[in-house]
């Protein structure tokens, strides 16, 4: 039996490409659906990439230009993800035929990227072993959270399979022999940019919560004066997360609620049924997410991840609770979705 995938017409498939100075976001063509068998089996020198989005990677903002296409040669690329919903990309241990790797949490570093996430090696390798197999020119992380390091406060992001190419690691160990200090830089990174035009945050934030279910019936003017009010508070922020970030990750502590204005996110759950993601909604612009931290609740029930680009407004638990307080016809509704929300998510868990 062939361990390859079966190659088909050309397909599109969509990729996050990381090089040591730009992140590269875009489609390109393959008869593999899969990001990993379309690095490892189908592309030859160079990835041509089309509609692509790049950003320069040395700054905690957002500077972005667009660009029909741009070839990326592989030796270029350090990182690679496919802009993931589930099922899509499947990772190692999700597949019957490697199904007796060996999982080890790791530590790699490649280029100006610190990686840890779980690595998949035949029994009796050791770590070092494994990344040096000449085969395969990717090498895949799963639950993978990715660091990049120069900044002064760094920038990260999570991938539920991060592709780490090979000629560009310079360390690879268990996590329990990682340096400390190393590790600890992950603590102190965050995982989005800052939207340039904070000076404007009132009215934009006025106007995207204009556009939800919860506040739409709310007068235009009351709702931008308390909007100036927790502003002035430091409650209101805007973010982009770039297609595979995870905005947070079931079980995590909640402190803020989010608001879509631009892009798409997936919640996910884990099954208790056997393991793996579940899909439990689609998030779209005007939708809430996160509510459940203005409510006191301790914890996450789901993931949320970025399918595509997403522009939010966020807004601090406290700063929440005021526009609440101050709206109380837009209760209601918040409970009723609160409410839904909880249907589906222990709907997809299998409860």
């Amino acid at each position: 039996m062939s361990l390859r995938s079966k190659a088909g017409p050309l397909r599109l498939v969509r990729v996050v490409i990381y090089t040591r100075e730009l992140r590269l976001a875009g489609f390109m063509r393959s008869p593999y659906p899969r990001l990993s068998d379309a690095l490892n089996q189908f592309v030859g020198h160079a990835v041509q990439l089309h509609e692509v989005t790049a950003q320069p990677l040395r700054t905690d903002r957002t500077t972005v230009q667009h660009t029909d296409s741009a070839v990326v040669g592989i030796e270029e690329i350090v990182l690679a993800m496919p802009r993931y919903t589930v099922g899509v990309e499947r990772s190692p241990e999700q597949q019957a035929l490697v199904k007796r790797l060996e999982r080890v949490e790791g530590f790699v570093e490649a280029g100006p990227f610190f990686i840890k996430g779980t690595l998949h090696v035949n029994p009796g390798t050791t770590v070092d072993e494994h990344i040096r197999q000449p085969h395969r020119r990717f090498l895949p992380v799963t639950h993978a959270t990715g660091l990049f390091s120069p900044l002064p406060r760094p920038v990260s992001f999570r991938a539920p399979v991060l592709l780490v190419n090979r000629g560009h690691i310079r360390m690879a160990c268990r996590l329990t022999e990682a340096d400390p200090r190393l590790l600890a830089r992950f603590a102190e990174a965050q995982n989005y940019l800052a939207v340039e035009g904070q000076g404007e945050i009132v009215n934009q934030a006025a106007r995207i919560l204009r556009r939800t279910v919860v506040f739409r019936g709310v007068p235009a003017e009351d709702l931008l004066e308390v909007c100036r009010e927790i502003s002035a508070y430091g409650y209101l922020s805007l973010r982009l997360y770039y297609a595979g970030t995870e905005v947070f990750r079931e079980g995590d502590a909640g402190d803020s609620v989010y608001v879509v204005d631009t892009g798409r996110l997936q919640a996910v759950v884990g099954s208790r049924r056997g393991g793996g993601e579940r899909h439990v909604a689609y998030i779209g612009p005007g939708d809430f997410f996160g509510e459940l931290a203005a409510l006191d609740e301790p914890q996450r029930p789901v993931t949320v991840r970025a399918v595509e680009e997403s522009n939010l407004l966020v807004i601090q638990a406290q700063g929440f609770k005021t526009l609440i307080q101050r709206f109380p016809s837009a209760v209601t509704t918040l409970l009723a979705l609160v409410v839904r929300r909880e249907r589906a998510t222990e709907a997809a868990r299998g409860i």
